[in-house]
């Protein structure tokens, strides 16, 4: 006889909020088609049941339906963890977890179809196994810290499929209503349309849609330091230090590009070439990082040639110098000097006697304050450029640094000899970083 005859369904029930008092005595359908029927042998507490996106913890029994043990967290003494909704477990653990409360102890009997398939899991599930779970919800957490700092708080309001989020540079449209921690609603029922990476909107709103799938409603908690900040936001009457709530929030739709491996060459090609001119467009504004990134995105198009016809592999390197250079031209601006360092190798590995890759080095090693290697490193460009200025200006700051240093080192041994045996000094070196007047670090990026 089909289950799905003898048993209450509640398949419906989307949110998983179920009855208020359950019905111990009946056998409950999970599913539509009875590929998951629950018996409640200990009831939970209170009504809430954890959404999809909660890290749930749990205790369980699995045996065959012949009553075989397999698997069992009871004779681990460790309860297991796992993030509800996500397909980390089979599905009718996901299913079937949604529909418990806290404290709730429930057999549930999960068709092949829902556990392992006609596949099983040997040695132990054979194919097209019948599962039996006793399973105890101990625990859920259903807000996913997104800054790992408690910044950004996502609680998942509703399970739907696929697995593609937004990526910068994806236009996403969404849907929300924003309050205050209070209770105090700000905007109501907004359709918005922004660019992920764009600094259209709050930090903490772009980190949140990071994360959603198309069709998904979160209650989002934004902190201020990913929100107003200190400053509030006056005309919409939201004070300093306020922490927001999107509830809900849902994302509506977005755009996804084609990816790189999608792509013909000489797609690669014209992407690369975009995604560098609008990362030439944030370096002359001075939006140092999101420059890096476009750079960084416009290499990922030409990094490989494994693929590529050698006359294209040839067109690719100039392509790939320029992002190198360009991803230095950025790290000299954010001091990122070891980065800078890299990029330079990666650039004189495809032209070893790029003049702008040699400055740049240079550059780096100055502001690490490695003076011996930065004069080797301005020397190396004098010797393929003998003319350049801006490496004989480096060359004669750098010099006049080195002789103030050991001006000051003199004066601090003479003094130490000159205290007495239990006086003590400390060495202080003079930090320096690449001059702001050079040309050529001020050059337009390639």
């Amino acid at each position: 006889m089909d289950t799905t005859d003898l048993v209450e369904d509640i398949s419906d029930d989307s949110d998983g909020e179920g009855q208020d008092e359950e019905d111990l005595s009946q056998p409950i359908s999970v599913t539509a088609d009875g590929g998951v029927v629950k018996k409640i042998l200990v009831p939970g507490k209170g009504f809430e049941k954890p959404h999809a996106g909660a890290d749930v913890s749990v205790h369980y029994v699995g045996t065959l339906e012949d009553g075989t043990k397999f698997d069992s967290s009871r004779d681990r003494d460790e309860p297991f963890e796992f993030k509800l909704g996500q397909g980390r477990v089979i599905k009718g653990w996901d299913q079937g977890v949604a529909t418990m409360k806290k404290g709730e102890k429930s057999v549930f009997t999960i068709k092949s179809e829902y556990g392992y398939g006609a596949s099983g899991s040997p040695p132990k599930i054979p194919p097209n196994a019948t599962l039996i779970f006793e399973v105890e919800l101990l625990s859920w957490i259903d807000f996913t810290d997104l800054t790992k700092d408690g910044g950004v708080l996502k609680k998942s309001l509703n399970s739907v499929e696929g697995w593609e989020k937004p990526k910068d540079d994806s236009k996403v449209t969404i849907k929300y209503t924003l309050k205050t921690q209070d209770g105090k609603v700000v905007e109501s029922g907004v359709d918005k349309s922004f660019v992920i990476g764009a600094e259209e909107v709050l930090p903490g709103l772009e980190i949140g849609v990071k994360d959603m799938k198309k069709g998904e409603r979160v209650h989002l908690t934004v902190k201020p330091k990913y929100g107003y900040g200190q400053q509030g936001d006056a005309a919409k009457q939201i004070s300093a230090n306020t922490t927001l709530i999107y509830d809900p929030l849902e994302l509506v739709d977005f755009t996804k590009e084609k990816e790189s491996w999608e792509m013909n060459t000489a797609e690669k090609f014209a992407a690369c070439e975009r995604v560098k001119a609008e990362g030439n467009d944030l370096f002359k504004a001075a939006k140092w990082e999101r420059a890096h990134k476009k750079y960084k995105k416009a290499l990922g198009f030409v990094d490989s040639d494994y693929s590529m016809e050698d006359q294209d592999k040839e067109k690719a390197k100039p392509l790939r110098l320029a992002c190198y250079l360009n991803l230095a031209a950025c790290g000299l601006k954010t001091k990122q000097f070891k980065d800078v360092l890299e990029n330079c190798q990666k650039a004189l590995e495809i032209k070893d006697k790029e003049v702008k890759a040699l400055f740049r080095r240079a550059q780096a090693l100055n502001g690490l304050d490695e003076w011996d290697e930065a004069e080797q490193a301005f020397k190396a460009v004098l010797e393929v450029e003998p003319q350049n200025k801006d490496a004989k200006r480096e060359l004669a700051l750098l010099a006049r640094k080195k002789q103030a240093q050991d001006k000051k080192d003199r004066a601090l041994y003479a003094s130490m000899f000159k205290s007495s045996p239990t006086s003590s000094s400390t060495s202080t070196t003079t930090s320096t970083q690449p001059a702001a007047s050079s040309a050529a670090a001020a050059a337009p990026v390639d």
